[in-house]
């Protein structure tokens, strides 16, 4: 017991000694840490602080003096290296320049200005600090530096461009295409960022990273450059399909994309309009037919081709243009027809389909057929050619429909029970004031140029049809245009002969002239020279004045020849003298030297002392 109390008694005074420990322990350390920052306080009085930098140089934990000789080794053998695009790297020499560390205030203010009594946070923490201008250097011999680089070689640069659309696609439509980032150097801006690295004694300049390009203003990611791609692509998706009977025209992205107008200058797309209407104006080519020759299987049962006019498709350019750079701008979608002026029935085969009326001139017959059927078959009376009034020939269409009409022209105003014009006044129309169709009646004894019909005919034509439809007038054997050519010719004959006037001597040559033409003329023609009795009347009257003017000449000449008067000029003078008293007293007034014989006779009659009378 008394050893375990004494063992206790032990133990008590161990413990007791440990707080005292622990307690200059504590002491002693906080006296160390006291010291130890203390003396920090005291050495980065003079130093800076830890994690430093000054102009992007690692300066801590020295002094103003060895940071500024650190500098100054640096300078002493500065090289800029220059990160060139598409190009080998070149350098500048600080020594090129004139470089020098420059030290002014800077430094120390830096070691002014930090606190050394925060030097422990310093440990923990970066100060990058900044003094002004760090070095000097001539800015003109940098400048000449700069400028005999071969990245300032003109000739050598290359331009940025904007992001551009890329060629439509099918699949993808239109994509973006990245900008192209040239060569050319803006001179300011990489002067600019040469003296700042120059500054901050940088080692390397990337001069792409330092703008010192001149870069494109849009690249793809740009959001002008994005919503000048959702523009195209909205323009190129919208789909027209024109109908043309069983032909399908298609306007989709393949054509869109080539009617675009694009400025990368500003990003802008917009579809150009005119060619728009280039595109209008061709299938107007491809599928217009009017002005256009047709073919028929004719009801004679031969293939004739029937003469240009007014009937056929012709689209409307103007409004289907206008229509269309609707759809395209507001990416609607469009299948249906094109706008027309004027429609014909088919755009298969023959555009007139198979309604329609058929005029055969040869033969003064006519057809109307309704959807392949023949309805009508009648002879009719056409245009008076013999007057210049010959029936159109070609394919046109029946303006419209009038019952109980008045037709009325230069001399006349007929009443019709059914009228159906067709082109320039013309058309079909009942003719009941004739008692016979057919033949040649037309020639001399036709109509206006209206194709007159039997009444019954006409009426069930008038029943049958619809403005519109087509009438088809052709020649086949040629008779109207053989008769119209005659007649054409014979005119001109007549013209001639009317010409010719009152008949003198001097009527010649419109007499040969007159009669030449007639001449050349066929007999059909000839036929028609309605004042042929005139030409011949004329050519009698010349003859006569022809003769007349010969017997005048003779005694003109016989008088002539008398010559001087001599005793044997007796016989010459007698033969003028009967010859003048046989002239009618017309004939002696055109006897120009009459004197002269009536001289020569007195002369002779002194020298013989007898007269020649």
């Amino acid at each position: 017991m008394e050893a375990e109390a004494l063992e206790n008694e032990g133990k008590k005074k161990a413990d007791s000694k440990w707080p005292k420990i622990l307690k200059w322990t504590g002491i002693a350390i906080v006296a160390v840490l006291a010291l130890v920052y203390i003396g920090g306080v005291i050495f980065y009085h003079g130093h800076y602080l830890a994690n430093t930098t000054i102009n992007g140089v690692e300066v801590s934990n020295m002094t103003p003096d060895r940071a500024m000789s650190i500098f100054e080794e640096e300078v002493s053998g500065y090289v800029l290296t220059l990160e060139e695009r598409e190009s080998s790297d070149e350098t500048i020499k600080g020594t090129d320049i004139s470089l020098e560390a420059q030290f002014d205030s800077g430094y120390d203010d830096v070691l002014s200005e930090q606190s050394e009594f925060a030097w422990p946070a310093a440990l923990f923490s970066t100060h990058e600090e900044k003094v002004n201008k760090a070095v000097t250097f001539d800015e003109e011999k940098l400048e000449a530096v700069i400028d005999s680089l071969d990245v300032m070689n003109e000739d050598n640069w290359t331009e940025s461009t904007n992001a551009t659309l890329s060629e439509w696609d099918s699949t993808d439509g239109f994509t973006l295409v990245d900008g192209y980032y040239g060569t050319t150097v803006n001179r300011d801006a990489f002067i600019s960022a040469v003296e700042t690295a120059l500054n901050g004694v940088q080692e390397t300049l990337d001069m792409s990273s330092a703008g010192c390009y001149v870069d494109p203003v849009y690249n793809a990611e740009s959001n002008k450059a994005q919503q000048m791609l959702l523009n195209a692509n909205a323009y190129a998706s919208t789909v027209i399909e024109y109908s043309f009977g069983s032909t399908t025209e298609t306007v989709d992205g393949s054509l869109i994309s080539e009617w675009l107008k694009v400025d990368y200058d500003e990003m802008t797309v917009e579809f150009d309009s005119s060619k728009v209407s280039d595109y209008v104006a061709e299938l107007a080519e491809k599928y217009d037919t009017v002005g256009e020759s047709k073919t028929l299987e004719s009801s004679w049962g031969e293939t004739v081709t029937i003469a240009a006019g007014t009937y056929g498709w012709k689209i409307d350019q103007e409004a289907t243009a206008k229509k269309l750079k609707k759809y395209i701008s507001t990416g609607t979608d469009y299948s249906g027809d094109v706008e027309y002026t004027q429609t014909a029935e088919s755009h298969d085969g023959n555009d007139y389909g198979d309604t329609y009326v058929e005029v055969n001139i040869s033969k003064q017959h006519l057809y109307l057929y309704v959807d392949g059927e023949q309805i009508v078959s009648t002879d009719f009376v056409s245009g008076k050619v013999s007057d210049g009034h010959a029936t159109h020939l070609g394919a046109y269409y029946v303006a419209y429909k009038e019952k109980d009409a008045t037709l009325e022209g230069q001399g006349y105003s007929t009443p019709v029970d059914y009228w159906m014009p067709f082109f320039d006044g013309q058309g079909l129309h009942d003719a009941s004031w004739r008692y016979s169709f057919g033949g040649i009646i037309f020639i001399t004894g036709g109509s206006h140029g209206c194709v007159n019909l039997p009444s019954s005919a006409a009426k069930k034509i008038f029943e049958n049809i619809e403005a519109g439809i087509a009438v088809l007038i052709y020649d086949p054997d040629g008779v109207q245009t053989a008769a119209a050519a005659a007649y054409k010719k014979a005119s001109s004959v007549i013209s001639l002969i009317d010409a010719i006037g009152t008949v003198d001597e001097n009527s010649g040559s419109a007499i040969d002239k007159a009669r030449n033409a007639y001449d050349a003329l066929s007999s059909t023609a000839k036929s028609y020279v309605s004042n042929y009795s005139t030409l011949t009347a004329a050519e009698k009257s010349y003859a006569k004045i022809q003769k007349s003017a010969k017997e005048v000449t003779k005694v003109i000449n016989l008088i002539s020849n008398i010559g001087e008067v001599t005793e044997d000029s007796g016989s010459a003078i007698k033969k003028a003298r009967s010859a003048y008293n046989a002239l009618s007293a017309k004939q002696k007034k055109k006897v120009t030297n009459y004197s002269k014989l009536t001289a020569a006779e007195k002369k002779y009659e002194k020298l013989t002392g007898s007269s020649e009378e």
